[in-house]
């Protein structure tokens, strides 16, 4: 039989493993509905990235003047890319479902289009992906 004191302890370890975990799952529905700004605009993105690179690697204030330009117009070059490409990317993802469609059942075609429902909801909440950065240039 369990003392009195030791109820306690396993309730107050009770009462506070639920808590946690109704924190967790309520900051999970708060960023899947509401996070503001996720990702961020890709000029954050790049300036994140670029301050996350100079604390890494521990830059001067000279190195980061020099290097600075360098990985803002790898970025901005990146951006091109990115641009030029997508148009690219959906033709082949749209030839390649469109492949897949002649292997389904009609029960499973319904199951696609509800998945792709899904998937364009998630991507409206939060934008596209954010692009990857470039590498920093080599000296």
């Amino acid at each position: 039989m369990l003392s009195a004191h030791m109820k306690r302890n396993i309730a107050a370890v009770a009462l506070l493993l639920s808590g946690i975990i109704a924190g967790a799952a309520g900051m999970y529905v708060w960023t899947i509905t509401y996070a503001p700004g996720f990702p961020p605009p890709p000029e954050e993105m790049r300036e994140r990235i670029f301050m996350h690179l100079k604390r890494e690697i521990q830059l001067t204030p000279e190195q980061e003047r020099v290097i600075r330009p360098e990985f803002e117009e790898a970025w901005e070059q990146g951006e091109v890319l990115r641009r030029e490409m997508e148009p690219k990317l959906r033709a082949l993802f749209d030839e390649t479902d469109e492949r897949i469609r002649g292997y389904l059942s009609p029960e499973q075609k319904v199951l696609l289009e509800e998945f792709h429902k899904k998937m364009s909801e998630r991507r409206g909440k939060f934008g596209p992906p954010p692009t990857p950065p470039p590498p920093p240039p080599l000296q």
